[in-house]
């Protein structure tokens, strides 16, 4: 369903109409995120929307801007309109504790970098405050990457500080620094 709605709105980018989110569509996501009784790691999952790449996969005759336009329009929408759950799903799936690499903890942390990544779309500074504590405050690496790449949406003096602060910190792992210019 994501792909559908996310080429529909390619498709409205490229004639000029105004683009409308399909309530439905966000209202779907707010059932399941609100849903406890479902597996975090299929709910992050099913939040989760189709990259540009993916996207252009599909098209016979891509369109970046289109792409990144109408991808951009989706996230933020989703965002704004699922606010409170996202901002819930990340207080409820934080955790101080040692990493362990277990479903549990790897379903619980997707979820929480997924919602913090809707959240920081906004560039709102509650939801940005909310990412560089998590990029400051984490104990583990997919954290800090999920993190940096919240804070990485958004130009301005942050990302740029928090981008020089993580090569800072692992210029001298490759892997590392492969991850920091992607």
């Amino acid at each position: 369903m994501g792909r559908k709605l996310i080429l529909s709105l390619v498709s409205s980018v490229q004639q000029g109409k105004e683009l409308v989110m399909n309530k439905h569509f966000v209202n779907g996501l707010r059932s399941i995120l609100c849903d406890s009784s479902l597996d975090k790691e299929f709910v992050a999952k099913a939040l989760t929307l189709p990259t540009e790449a993916e996207i252009m996969d599909l098209m016979e005759v891509v369109d970046p801007d289109a792409v990144h336009t109408a991808r951009r329009f989706a996230v933020k929408e989703i965002a704004s309109t699922l606010r409170k759950e996202l901002f819930d799903a990340v207080k409820n799936n934080c955790s101080n504790e040692a990493y362990v690499f277990n479903h549990e903890n790897m379903a619980r942390r997707a979820l929480k970098n997924v919602s913090l990544g809707y959240l920081a779309s906004l560039n709102e500074l509650e939801a940005t405050g909310l990412a560089l504590n998590e990029y400051n405050t984490t104990t583990n690496m997919t954290e800090q990457i999920a993190a940096l790449a919240a804070i990485s949406q958004n130009s301005g003096d942050l990302r740029t500080k928090t981008l020089s602060k993580l090569y800072e910190q692992w210029k001298k792992d490759s892997l590392v620094t492969n991850k920091w210019i992607a």
